[in-house]
């Protein structure tokens, strides 16, 4: 699966651009798709979001995956993380990150 990256929303500010980058404060950790588990795979999904300035998870979207239940698992954890929001210049700001989260069986 791989997807084009959209534009940075209006307000959004890439994470190279920020003098405070985004903390994550809880990481939901994902859910490895049993079938691929079972079947020994391993995988990566990466996710594009932005970083609201309240530190929630918008805009969240799958940029590529080795599988797209990767992705998808990926995805439904990112949606659930919470950060200390970016900042530039001192001001709270919405700030957009890429974050691979690989699967593997080791972990599991």
């Amino acid at each position: 699966v791989e997807n084009r990256m959209p534009p940075n929303a209006p307000g959004a500010y890439d994470i190279s651009k920020v003098s405070v980058p985004p903390v994550p404060t809880f990481q939901a950790r994902p859910r490895y798709p049993l079938d691929l588990r079972r079947a020994g795979f391993g995988g990566e999904g990466v996710t594009l979001f932005t970083v609201a300035t309240d530190g929630t998870v918008k805009d969240a979207m799958i940029v590529r995956a080795t599988d797209v239940r990767f992705g998808e698992a990926a995805l439904e954890a990112v949606l659930k993380w919470k950060f200390r929001p970016a900042q530039l210049n001192g001001a709270v700001v919405d700030c957009r990150m890429m974050v691979p989260i690989v699967f593997t069986l080791e972990n599991q």
